[in-house]
This record gives structure tokens, C-alpha cells and sequence, in this order.
């Protein structure tokens, strides 16, 4: 018999065994009754009917944990690397700490606010409690998917206020170019990071698609370069490569002569290197690799950028400030809009405007005093 009735006090539980869930084990499922056993008898003939039909939820005992498994199993062959490696985090970090033990079947909007709530009393940025909640939903809508419940709950859940928007760092033009001199200086030892900072500063392009790039994916000739793939590190300092971050990302670029000139060093250097060490030399297909052929942990040019900038007396804002500086730099130059998000392979343009909105305010700025210049010289022709 596929379900039975015991007696709980004034009233009847229901239990009904219908098929298997997906970790092998019988699917149960309950329900409670009142009246007599007769009709609690009856109750039991139309839900077990129900859960056979599939009109009952079937989540079960399905916890927010073992749902994880399930969904990381299940989507990690369509993700990219570095998402599953982001939704790991949130599970670790935040999600499983605070729900894991709780039915999914169980969880109602005012749960998912209190999660919410936490994060933000523990001082998380917004963008923070948006991932998290972003994985989360994305979990619980794999569960709607699969039947395992029939809404999800993370609906209309309430955010933390915007936070206000903080300038991005980057070089001003004085400090770039007291950077480019001193990197001119260093040793050829360090040419590798030296093409590293000019790719950034230079190309505008994000710390894995620089380390992305085979030689393959550069004309000499022509300057231009394209950006068709990234290499990063997992947690056990593996090389793994991706898909740019974006359709948008995958773009050509050409390269100003500076960042060809310190390339073709690089090359000439590399080629020393395998003639000198010969079997010992890995020869990777990477532009960025240490003086061994492999490709180079982004940790170390880091590092090394830190200590240099320190030497010599310069500011030092990270790597991804060398992308923003690169935007800063087209931006002076007249570049408009369209053009600096192309150039930076921004999926959309309101990417770029909500990350760089102080910059064209300024361009604005300088357009209606052109105009106002235009006007005034037309009158005085007048």
C-alpha cells in the first residue's frame, strides 16, 4: 500500500509513499486530517491519488543543504569557473550557516528578509547581500523547476539602501606618466610585469584576460589583439581557462606602438629563455609567462607592483585600477561613450555610465562650454 493514517491526538496523519526522490531514497509525504477514521480513511485514498498525480509538493524533507548539492551538481556543467566558484562562496559563507537546515518547502518570504536582515547588521554591502541573495533564488527556482516546491519565496524581498558611489581609483595623468618612467627603468628580469601594467594601462583589459592571451591572439603588424579567452586560479592554485566575462567581452583591440614595443621584448626574451633551458622550458602558448614557460600567477605581478610603486614613491591602487585608469585616459582624450565601453568590453553601455559617470560629466561639462565658446565668437563676428 503506497500510504497509511495513525492517530495523533484529535486528529488523523496522513502518510503516502510515492516514487523516489533524487538522492535514491522513498519519497514521504504527510498530511493532517480531522474527522472520523472513516473519513480520515477517504482523506487518505484522494492524497495519495494527489502525490501520484504530482499535485502535492514534493520537496519533502529536502533541506536548503541538500538542495545545494543537487543544484551544484546539476548547473556546474553550464557555469563558468569563476560563477561556480562565486556560488560556492555564498553557500559556505553565508547561506548554508544561516538556512542549511531548513526545509525548503518550509521557507516563506519573511525568512529570506531575516537573512537579508543579517548580512546587512553584519556591515555587508548591498552588492554583497545581492549576490548572496542572487544565488539563493537561484537555487530555489532550480527547485520550482524540478518540482520540488511550487513557489519561490525570495519575491519582493527588501534590499539595503544604495549605497553612495565612491570614485573609482586611478592614476591621474601626472602620476601615469611618472609610472611609465620609472617601469622603463626597472630591470628586464621584471619585463613580464612590466607588459602586464602597460596592457592594463594601455589596453584597458581585466587581470584574466591579460593572462588569457596566447601569441596567437596578437598581429605585431597590425597592433591588433583579441580577447577570446581568460586564465585564472582555483583554490589549489590550478591554471584553468574560460570564456571571457561577457558575449561583449570577446572583442579586438589594437594596441597603441608603447605596449607593441615592450611585446616584442617580451617575446625575444621568452625565446632566449627556451633556447637557454631547452627540455626544462614548458613553452605554454601564453604571452604571460615565467622565465620556466608556464603560465604566471596573476598574485605575483600584484605583489611585485606593490613593492615597485613603494620604491620608487608612487601610489599604488591595484591591478584593476590600471583598467580604470585606462578609461580615464580615453575619456581625456575625447573618447565618448560608446567607444569606452566597447573598448572595455562592457556587456552594455550602462555599465560603463554607472562605473564612470564622473567622467562624462566632465566631458559634458567641457562640450557646453565649447558651445558656449561657439556662440560667443559667432556674435562677436556678428
Amino acid at each position: 500500500m503506497a500510504g497509511y493514517k495513525r492517530k495523533r491526538g484529535d486528529a488523523w496523519q496522513l502518510i503516502a509513499t510515492v516514487g523516489t526522490d533524487f538522492t535514491g531514497k522513498p519519497r514521504r509525504f504527510t498530511k493532517t486530517v480531522r474527522g472520523t477514521e472513516r473519513e480520515a480513511e477517504k482523506a487518505l485514498q484522494r492524497f495519495v491519488i494527489e502525490c501520484e498525480d504530482g499535485t502535492v509538493n514534493h520537496s519533502g524533507s529536502t533541506t536548503v543543504t541538500a538542495l545545494s548539492s543537487l543544484y551544484m551538481d546539476d548547473v556546474r556543467r553550464f557555469q563558468k569557473r569563476s560563477s561556480q566558484f562565486s556560488e560556492e562562496s555564498h553557500l559556505k559563507t553565508w547561506i548554508l550557516p544561516l538556512l542549511g537546515k531548513r526545509k525548503i518547502n518550509t521557507l516563506k518570504r519573511l525568512d529570506i528578509q531575516l537573512f537579508v536582515n543579517t548580512m546587512a547588521d553584519k556591515g555587508k554591502s548591498r552588492k554583497t547581500i545581492l549576490n548572496n541573495l542572487s544565488t539563493l533564488k537561484s537555487m530555489l527556482d532550480y527547485a520550482v523547476d524540478v518540482g520540488l516546491i511550487d513557489a519561490n519565496p525570495c519575491a519582493n524581498v527588501r534590499l539595503p539602501k544604495t549605497e553612495p558611489k565612491t570614485e573609482r581609483k586611478a592614476y591621474t595623468l601626472d602620476e601615469l606618466q611618472c609610472v611609465c618612467e620609472a617601469l622603463n627603468g626597472a630591470d628586464s628580469d621584471f619585463l613580464v610585469h612590466v607588459n602586464i601594467i602597460y596592457l592594463g594601462l594601455f589596453g584597458g583589459f581585466r587581470k584574466g584576460e591579460i593572462l588569457g592571451f596566447n601569441w596567437s591572439d596578437l598581429n605585431l603588424d597590425t597592433g591588433e589583439i583579441s580577447v577570446i579567452r581568460t586564465r585564472n586560479y582555483d583554490r589549489n592554485a590550478s591554471v584553468y581557462e574560460d570564456t571571457p566575462k561577457t558575449t561583449k567581452s570577446e572583442r579586438r583591440v589594437v594596441l597603441p606602438s608603447v605596449c607593441l614595443d615592450k611585446l616584442r621584448s617580451l617575446k625575444a626574451q621568452q625565446a632566449a629563455d627556451k633556447l637557454l633551458l631547452g627540455a626544462d622550458y614548458q613553452d605554454t602558448p601564453a604571452i604571460i609567462r615565467d622565465r620556466f614557460g608556464a603560465p604566471l600567477s596573476p598574485n605575483v605581478t600584484y605583489k611585485w607592483f606593490m613593492r615597485f610603486c613603494e620604491s620608487k614613491g608612487l601610489p599604488f591602487y591595484g591591478l584593476h585600477a590600471l583598467r580604470h585608469t585606462h578609461a580615464s585616459l580615453l575619456a581625456s582624450l575625447g573618447a565618448d561613450k560608446v567607444q569606452v565601453s566597447n573598448r572595455l568590453g562592457h556587456a552594455h553601455i550602462s555599465t560603463t555610465l554607472n562605473i564612470y559617470t564622473h567622467l562624462f560629466e566632465d566631458r559634458d561639462r567641457q562640450i557646453a562650454n565649447d558651445l558656449n565658446n561657439f556662440i560667443e565668437n559667432k556674435r562677436a563676428v556678428k
